[in-house]
C-alpha cells in the first residue's frame, strides 16, 4: 500500500481484515492518492485462485477511509457465560485504548434489551490510563433473554471513550447471551443440544463473482435461514462483518474458517504446516479473524483450516485460540487427521 507514493505497509492474506495508519503521509485539506497493489502469490497457504476453479483478480471487498480522535480504542470485546441452571449471566467486556497526548480516559456502558429498553448494568463503565491501556470488566445481567439459532434475542451494547470529559469515540455492538458446551460427540448451547443442518458457503454471485457488499451478504444468509439452514461453514476463509451480523441476526450458527487449504504433500503445494517461514502466514490472518470477529454470538466453532494434515504451525493457531477465546469450539478439517476440540 502507497499513499501519494510513498509506501505504507504490506499484508499477507486475501481475505482478514487489516489497517494501515497514515496519519503521517496525508495533510488535511489536501488530497491524497491511495494506491493498493494485489499479489496472487502461487505459494500463499490461501490457494485462493486454485480450489473450487474460482478465479481472483482485484480487491473482493470494501475499503474504508476512518478519521479517529487523537486516543481512541483500539479493541472493545463483549463475551457471556451463564450460571449453572443458565438463569442468570455475566457480560464481560475487553476494552484498550491507544492514548496519545491524553493520560487517562474512560469506557462508558450503556445496554438495551431486544425491545430496545434499557437494561441497567453495573459495573457501567472502565477507566484505562497511559500506564494500564487495556482492562475487562465483568457484569452481571439477571434473567438475560438467550440467544440461539431459533430465538436469536440481541442486546445492543453502546461505549462512549471519554477523555477530558467530552465523549470522542461512540461504538455499538450487538450482544446475544449464549453459552456453547461440548461434551463427548454432543455440541450444547445455553444447556440445550444442538442439532446442526449446516452448507458450506463461498462469496459468489452471478453478476458480481467473487466480489461481495453488505446487502448482498445479509440476503445470503437471510436465504440460507428462511431454507430452514441453521449452520454455516464459511468455506474456506473469514467472512465479512454483515455477513456475520446477518448470523447473529437471523440466527444461524457459524463455523468460521481461516483462509488455509491443500497445505502438505499430498497436494502438491510447498508442504508449509511445520514451515516456521510461513508461521506468520498462519498466525496473522488467524489472529485478525479473532480480533475482528470475536463478539460475534453466531460463531460457535473457530476452524484453523481446510482439508490439512496437522503441523505445528496448526499448532500455534489453536494455542492462541484457547488462550484468547476459551469460550468456543475449534476444529480443522482433513479426514482421518481431524482435530476437534
Amino acid at each position: 500500500m502507497w499513499v501519494n507514493g510513498n509506501y505504507v505497509r504490506d499484508h499477507s492474506g486475501g481475505f482478514s481484515g487489516w489497517d494501515a495508519d497514515i496519519t503521517n503521509y496525508v495533510t488535511p485539506g489536501q488530497s491524497a492518492w491511495i494506491t493498493v497493489g494485489v499479489t496472487d502469490k502461487s505459494n500463499d497457504i490461501s490457494n485462493e485462485d486454485q480450489y473450487a476453479k474460482h478465479n481472483i483478480g482485484g480487491k473482493l471487498r470494501d475499503v474504508k477511509l476512518v478519521a479517529l480522535p487523537q486516543s481512541y480504542a483500539t479493541r472493545l470485546h463483549a463475551s457471556t457465560d451463564f450460571d449453572a441452571t443458565y438463569t442468570n449471566a455475566t457480560l464481560n467486556v475487553s476494552g484498550a485504548v491507544y492514548f496519545n497526548g491524553a493520560s487517562n480516559a474512560t469506557l462508558n456502558f450503556n445496554q438495551k434489551d431486544p425491545q430496545g429498553n434499557n437494561v441497567a448494568i453495573s459495573p457501567s463503565s472502565m477507566n484505562l490510563s497511559a500506564t494500564t491501556a487495556e482492562s475487562t470488566v465483568s457484569i452481571p445481567v439477571t434473567l438475560p433473554k438467550k440467544w440461539d439459532a431459533e430465538h436469536p434475542n440481541l442486546y445492543t451494547l453502546t461505549t462512549n471513550l471519554d477523555v477530558g470529559g467530552t465523549t470522542v469515540q461512540t461504538i455499538t455492538k450487538k450482544v446475544g447471551f449464549r453459552k456453547v458446551v461440548k461434551t463427548g460427540n454432543q455440541v450444547f448451547v445455553n444447556g440445550k443440544e444442538i442439532k446442526l443442518r449446516g452448507v458450506n458457503v463461498h462469496d459468489i454471485d452471478p453478476l458480481l463473482g467473487r466480489a461481495t457488499n453488505d446487502a448482498l451478504d445479509d440476503a445470503t444468509v437471510a436465504k440460507f435461514a428462511d431454507g430452514n439452514i441453521n449452520f454455516i461453514r464459511t468455506s474456506h476463509y473469514p467472512r465479512s462483518d454483515a455477513f456475520l451480523d446477518a448470523a447473529d441476526k437471523y440466527g444461524v450458527y457459524v463455523e468460521e474458517e481461516s483462509a488455509v487449504v491443500w497445505q502438505g504433500g499430498e497436494w502438491g503445494n510447498p508442504n508449509t504446516i511445520s514451515d516456521a517461514n510461513f508461521t506468520a502466514s498462519y498466525m496473522n490472518q488467524f489472529s485478525e479473524m479473532l480480533e475482528k470477529d470475536l463478539s460475534h454470538p453466531s460463531i460457535i466453532i473457530w476452524s484453523l483450516g481446510n482439508e490439512t494434515a496437522w503441523g505445528s504451525n496448526f499448532q500455534k493457531e489453536l494455542d492462541y485460540a484457547k488462550a484468547e477465546d476459551p469460550t468456543r469450539l475449534t476444529i480443522v478439517s482433513w479426514g482421518e487427521c481431524s482435530s476437534r476440540h
